[in-house]
């Protein structure tokens, strides 16, 4: 046996030996890559019949859970071990050095634990795997050995990577076909051949939406299968452009049903050859269409019920005001002015009503909008009585200007009409939500509220009654009631209102928005239901909480960031604080003061 030196081993191997080496392990090449499975070329590699090299046993083994685990083995004489660990023995050495080792007596290595008759061992890397060959003679493995022992595993490494990429692809075209079957829509593939789209396949959604069966339609042109109605001149993808780019369009084709109205997408698949593939899907737009058309429908009753609410109940309402003008012309009394307080609810009502109808469910077009100048207009526009608003800052924000100010008027009005002890003679405690109301009369809980680090302007008015004491809305010591402050400013994500009103209890906060809810039989409950309608619109988010003066707070998150306009000399943004003293059915601009807030 030779000594180990790779020049006495090829001396020591005949010419024929070698050829007929050679011979075998091109046999054994064609038997691996003949394997279909990583079992089945494992059990080859051991596999002592034909192979290049001489042995009594042979094992592969992998490492799982940190030990090494075989995947197969050959051996003569089988003798259970306890499982080695990944950096033990032969195995592991070979495992961390990458590379062959060859040992001629495991009796005398000290990286070895032989526990079988087994004296020499060949050791070779392969891939994330061990291979091991063992002799029952001493130096039974050559530098020969060795290297036609690596050039055998290297033939067996290339093969297993073939065998797993092939498994890998089958599965993701087993999963990607069963996804293709399974899509809800109707879906066929193409390839293009000769500039003529042809059918490769179809999905069952196809076949029944169409009215067609794979057999009948494949390798044949989709225009010949799928046909636009007499009204749609819009066709499938055709040219190389269109074909190799990705493109949504409606369309309108026959079915088995008659025309309808699908969404087509082109799918183009890039792949290997010359051969231009790809997928057509068909989503049907008939459901989609048909609730566009009911939407449509309740527009106009939207617009209809608007029209008769706007002219059929303000005429009638007109009149009785009329005579009510006459009577009270004649006779002024408590019953009259009641009439009179009616009156006004059913305007207000008529109002918000219009305003539910009108807002609808979603916005056209948004744009920049200072929410300054739309705070200022919106409190014009509201019967403020003594109140005070404070604008902090002029924030942007993007939204649909008109709901924007529908949003802030019925926000103030609820923080004015609610907030202010003032404008009634007494409060009942239970008097806590109000909606868009009408009503000037307060409610002790009566406002919305969020944490906040803002301050709030607390304006006097004169007294006309007494409110009773509680924690949220303490009487002062002279028994006269103070008039609300509402401020308006923004945060980094949208903007807020607020109030220094005597708050919403929290078991209030999840109904407020509910059209219809308020605790008070006078009020309309649709004011905040209107300001949620426009939220929901715009896509923003909202929430309710207590403020720092723990009166009403209503958070505003839009989506984008705001910004303030701010001086550009002082670096400081302005803060407007506008008092207003009008009557309670009225607002003069003229008599609003705007200064710089404290």
């Amino acid at each position: 046996m030779a000594d180990g030196t790779a020049t006495e081993a090829i001396e020591g191997v005949s010419h024929s030996g070698l050829a007929d080496r050679v011979t075998r392990l091109r046999t054994l090449a064609d038997s691996i890559d003949a394997c279909e499975s990583a079992d089945e070329l494992y059990e080859r590699c051991v596999t002592p019949d034909g192979h290049v090299l001489d042995f009594d046993a042979a094992i592969v083994a992998t490492v799982e859970a940190d030990v090494f685990v075989p995947r197969a083995a050959y051996t003569t004489q089988l003798r259970p071990t306890e499982p080695l660990a990944d950096d033990g023995g032969i195995a592991g050495a070979t495992l961390a050095s990458g590379t062959t080792t060859v040992v001629d007596d495991v009796r005398t290595e000290a990286a070895a634990n032989p526990t079988g008759p087994y004296r020499s061992a060949l050791s070779i890397p392969f891939g994330e795997d061990v291979l091991q060959f063992h002799h029952h003679e001493p130096g039974a493995f050559s530098q020969v050995d060795r290297e036609f022992g690596e050039l055998f595993v290297s033939i067996a490494t290339s093969a297993l990577d073939r065998i797993r990429y092939e498994r890998a692809r089958d599965r993701e075209r087993d999963q990607f076909a069963a996804l293709f079957e399974n899509v809800p829509d109707a879906a066929l593939s193409y390839r293009v051949e000769d500039g003529v789209k042809t059918i490769q396949a179809v999905n069952s959604a196809f076949v029944s939406v169409f009215g067609v069966t794979g057999e009948d339609v494949v390798d044949e042109p989709v225009s010949s299968v799928v046909r636009p109605s007499a009204t749609d001149s819009v066709s499938e993808p055709h040219s190389t452009g269109e074909i190799g780019r990705r493109a949504d369009v409606e369309v309108t084709r026959q079915t088995v049903d008659g025309p309808r109205p699908f969404l087509l997408r082109n799918v183009p698949m890039r792949s290997d050859d010359e051969v231009t593939r790809g997928y057509l899907i068909y989503t049907d737009l008939e459901a989609l269409k048909a609730r566009e058309r009911e939407l449509e429908r309740k527009n106009e009753r939207l617009d209809q019920f608007a029209s008769m609410v706007s002219h059929d109940l303000r005429n009638p309402l007109n009149v009785a005001a009329g005579y009510l003008d006459l009577a009270r012309e004649e006779h002024d009394c408590a019953e009259l002015r009641s009439i009179e307080q009616a009156h006004r609810r059913m305007e207000r009502l008529i109002e918000d009503l219009l305003s539910l109808a009108r807002a609808g469910d979603t916005v056209d077009e948004v744009q920049p909008v200072h929410l300054g100048t739309v705070a200022r207009e919106a409190w014009d526009n509201v019967s403020t009585t003594d109140a005070q608003i404070e604008i902090d800052g002029d924030a942007i924000v993007e939204a649909d200007p008109g709901q924007l100010l529908g949003l802030l008027e019925n926000l103030f009005r609820n923080s004015v009409e609610h907030g202010s002890t003032s404008s009634q003679g007494g409060s009942r405690p239970d008097d806590s939500v109000e909606h868009g109301s009408t009503s000037s009369r307060p409610k002790v809980d009566d406002s919305v509220e969020h944490g906040s680090t803002c301050q709030s302007t607390t304006i006097e008015s004169p007294a006309t009654g007494n409110h009773p004491a509680t924690d949220d809305h303490p009487s002062t010591d002279d028994g006269a009631d103070t008039a609300v402050s509402v401020r308006l400013g923004s945060t980094p994500d949208g903007f807020f209102v607020a109030d220094d009103g005597p708050g919403i209890p929290p078991e209030d906060r999840e109904r407020i928005f509910e059209s219809g809810y308020t605790t008070a039989e006078e009020n309309t409950g649709l004011g905040l239901a209107i300001v949620d309608q426009i939220r929901e619109a715009h896509d923003w988010d909202a929430t309710v909480g207590v403020g720092v003066d723990g009166g009403a707070r209503f958070d505003f998150v839009t989506g984008e960031p705001s910004f303030d306009l701010t001086d550009t000399e002082t670096g400081e943004s302005s803060s407007d604080s506008i008092d207003t003293e009008t009557d309670e059915s009225s607002f003069d601009s003229t008599d609003t003061g705007v200064g710089e807030s404290p």
